[in-house]
């Protein structure tokens, strides 16, 4: 997170999250988009940051938010936090973990529950807007961290663009993200993937699952090359491209900042 915030570009940038259970700020989105709509005509939408911070954004990030609302939902839930005892990974199926602790599988579950009916909520309202639906989602190592449910999501949106950066060094980062998760999980994680969780090809695989459910997969390639941020350059693109053709994954979004990608990268691409 320091590296992140030496970047001048970024020396603003809090990362701040709201609640995602909050109907308040969901139509608040909508109202947004609608008052730009009206002169603009947009023919999508794309859907960034829906999800809960990352333990990376902030330690304890994992328990989702803690606002008097959500604490209302946790309760009803029968989720009490302090019962969590550790965080281990026990299985994995359709992108998503099943965990040791019983209170923390209900916690997540409740944590995808909350973003999927986000997503669905914001899709019905602008669907009829727009033609196309997008949402931009963490890699599907990392995804069910943070509350995004990467199946049941396709139900409801049109693309989806996993943000697969290994180069980058600030949120959204793989290695970056891991690195923030508490030992359970890191160590769990490991095992799971048998020390190979920055392998490409892992990656590479999941998303051959996602193109059973979504219309169109575009990966998030970090192309930018920023000191201290992200130091993408031409041979890893070129490496990660030629992977992608192999495995017919046929489209892929040049990341995260179109304004700072060197033209250089563009020209051999």
């Amino acid at each position: 997170k320091q590296n992140y915030y030496k970047h001048n570009y970024y020396k603003n940038d809090k990362f701040d999250f709201v609640c995602p259970n909050s109907k308040r700020n969901l139509d608040y989105i909508i109202n947004i988009f609608n008052t730009i709509n009206k002169d603009v005509n947009f023919d999508g939408v794309f859907f960034d940051r829906i999800r809960y911070p990352s333990d990376a954004n902030h330690q304890n990030s994992i328990y989702g938010c803690t606002c008097i609302e959500c604490s209302k939902v946790y309760s009803k839930n029968h989720i009490n936090l302090n019962n969590i005892n550790n965080f281990k990974i026990v299985k994995r199926k359709n992108f998503i973990y099943k965990y040791q602790d019983k209170t923390l599988n209900k916690l997540m579950n409740l944590k995808r529950k909350i973003i999927t009916n986000d997503v669905k909520y914001l899709s019905n309202n602008l669907k009829k807007e727009v033609k196309i639906i997008g949402i931009d989602t963490f890699s599907s190592i990392i995804s069910d961290f943070v509350g995004q449910d990467l199946k049941k999501l396709s139900k409801y949106v049109d693309f989806i663009k996993p943000m697969d950066y290994f180069k980058t060094f600030a949120p959204a980062g793989i290695g970056y993200e891991i690195n923030g998760l508490n030992n359970d999980l890191k160590e769990s994680l490991n095992y799971y993937y048998k020390d190979n969780l920055l392998d490409i090809n892992n990656t590479i695989n999941l998303n051959k699952q996602l193109l059973k459910y979504y219309k169109e997969v575009c990966i998030g390639l970090d192309a930018n090359n920023i000191p201290n941020i992200c130091n993408s350059d031409i041979n890893y693109l070129k490496k990660y491209i030629t992977l992608l053709e192999k495995n017919n994954i046929k489209e892929v979004v040049l990341s995260w900042n179109i304004m700072l990608i060197d033209n250089n990268i563009f020209d051999n691409i």
